[in-house]
């Protein structure tokens, strides 16, 4: 029975994708994001270590230990997400207390997926670092050997970890759904937060590839203390140390085998108690207050509604609107820090680039806007059960689809313009950035909405086949990387300044209007919400 539970569990949160192509290129992409972030961490990590050990001798050990710990943190809260989704899923409401299961069989199953979780993420933040260390320090075969078994081990302890995070977590989201503005306060502080610590990341790589020391990063004092540091960080110390030598075997055994089985009996209790607390919860509607009907014109209601969907929606209050808002600090930091580090050092490829730097600048504005712009290309889809409703509505489909590009389209510029005052008014870019990506800004972001609409509705239409909606998002990425090698390429012809930009700005209207195209001819496009082959 658990085995069947464990089962449902992977075949409800899996996502099928229809086309060989598509789920080729997904695997490619996933596979290439993994690979880079793991070589960037292993660089990060090397780096860093040969500078520890040049100021003090030992501190390569205590900051493995150090780092390792910090990606067990990330990986529970990375987890937390998926537990709620699995312990307070309603479909197990009506579903599973119909039936002859015992309670401790279901929270087994769902322990199991999250366990299953948290083995993948330490595997892919941990292992990698375990076996760099081993090459650096030579170590034999049996030590690998532990290091690939060091997440399925350390995963144990990451559940109580989750678990006891799930508790707060919970009551916080409870407490945040109803109230969308605090919602919206509470996703901007995160996403401003997330901003600095990227800041902080990404000043220490630059310093690293620039060759410079790390003592304003890590202090005396810090580089000083890292071993009484390390000795608090249970479990990772003990089953690093028995992987390196085998001194101190029993207590390190003791306190290893201690913490994860402790840990594991939280976990568990704390699993059971949120998920009998849901199964016994009594869902009482509350009366909501009659409000006045007033009359309205049809645009100022499909308007309204819009901004409804986008900034009332819990999905896209933790992505879009929080992305919007953190676009401004995302790019000054990000642009501010190679301001300070890079481009300070580039003067020999200036010599044969001299837009190079506005090249790269405008490159990065372009991509935070289009992919930040991406995450709400789903006009038709975040209807949900409303959707039919759109067919009912006395209103030309023509004017619906144009509310639905206008908005986000509007929206994704104004926070593009703030992004860029910001960028102008500390000199971060030049006067030529700034009008050139206000521009192809625009222009891009219109050309996606349109195509966003137009693959959504092919997506809702049951005689499509294939499952393009990947498209909009690789787009989206691919146009602004294109962009810079082109002006990259202009810039080593030695073409005059204002022909490059006329050129890209020329070519990035060319490529606008060949991705709307297809949503301009397409009677999808026009009259597609009174289509009758779309499925709802």
């Amino acid at each position: 029975m658990i085995l069947s539970l464990i089962s449902k569990e992977y075949k409800e949160n899996k996502t099928d994708s229809k086309s060989l192509l598509e789920k080729l290129l997904k695997l490619v992409l996933i596979v290439l994001t993994y690979s880079i972030f793991i070589a960037l961490e292993v660089y990060i990590f090397l780096a860093v270590d040969k500078k520890l050990n040049e100021m003090k001798e030992g501190a390569s050990f205590s900051f493995l230990i150090l780092f390792l710990f910090i990606t067990l943190i990330i990986s529970s809260i990375i987890s937390v997400g998926k537990a709620r989704k699995s312990i307070f899923k309603e479909k197990d409401r009506m579903l599973l207390q119909t039936l002859p299961i015992v309670n401790d069989d279901i929270v087994i199953a769902k322990v199991f997926y999250i366990y299953t979780s948290l083995c993948a993420t330490n595997f892919l933040l941990g292992t990698p670092l375990l076996i760099t260390y081993g090459a650096i320090n030579n170590y034999l075969m049996n030590y690998y050997i532990f290091s690939f078994i060091y997440p399925f081990i350390i995963s144990l302890f990451g559940i109580g970890i989750t678990m006891i995070l799930l508790l707060p977590y919970n009551y916080i989201y409870n407490y945040l759904k109803e109230k969308i503005y605090l919602q919206i306060i509470v996703a901007s502080v995160l996403v401003i937060s997330l901003c600095f610590i990227y800041n902080g990341i990404l000043n220490l790589f630059l310093k690293i590839i620039s060759d410079s020391k790390l003592d304003n990063v890590f202090s005396a004092s810090f580089v000083n203390s890292l071993n009484s540091i390390a000795s608090f960080l249970i479990p990772v110390i003990n089953y690093v140390s028995l992987l390196i030598s085998f001194s101190n075997i029993v207590p390190n055994i003791s306190l290893l085998l201690g913490s994860i089985i402790l840990s594991l009996t939280f976990g568990l209790f704390f699993a059971s108690y949120l998920y009998s607390k849901n199964s016994n919860k009594v869902y009482v509607s509350k009366p909501k207050k009659a409000k006045k009907l007033e009359l309205t014109n049809f645009t100022k209601m499909l308007v309204r509604k819009e901004f409804i969907l986008l900034f009332r929606n819990s999905n896209y209050i933790f992505s879009y609107t929080a992305l919007l808002i953190m676009q401004p600090f995302l790019a000054y930091v990000v642009i501010s820090s190679l301001k300070v580090t890079l481009y300070s050092s580039m003067s020999m490829f200036l010599a044969y680039f001299p837009e190079l730097i506005n090249g790269i600048n405008l490159t990065l504005i372009l991509l935070f806007s289009s992919i930040i712009n991406s995450t709400a290309l789903d006009p038709l889809q975040r209807e949900d059960k409303g959707l039919i409703q759109s067919k009912l509505i006395p209103f030309s489909p023509y004017k619906q689809s144009l509310v639905k590009i206008a908005i986000p389209s509007l929206i994704s510029s104004l926070s593009l313009f703030i992004t860029l005052i910001v960028l102008i008014s500390t000199s971060t870019i030049s006067l030529t950035v700034f009008f050139i990506s206000s521009i192809l800004g625009i222009l891009f972001t219109i050309a996606l909405n349109m195509l966003g609409l137009f693959i959504d509705l092919k997506k809702l239409d049951s005689s499509t086949k294939i499952n393009i909606g990947y498209l909009s998002s690789l787009v989206s990425f691919l146009v602004p990387l294109s962009l810079c090698l082109m002006h990259f390429l202009l810039t080593f012809l030695k073409i005059p300044s204002f022909l490059i930009y006329i050129s890209e700005i020329i070519w990035y209207l060319c490529f606008c209007l060949w991705l709307i195209s297809p949503s301009l001819m397409s009677s999808r496009f026009i009259l597609g919400l009174t289509n009758g082959r779309i499925s709802f």
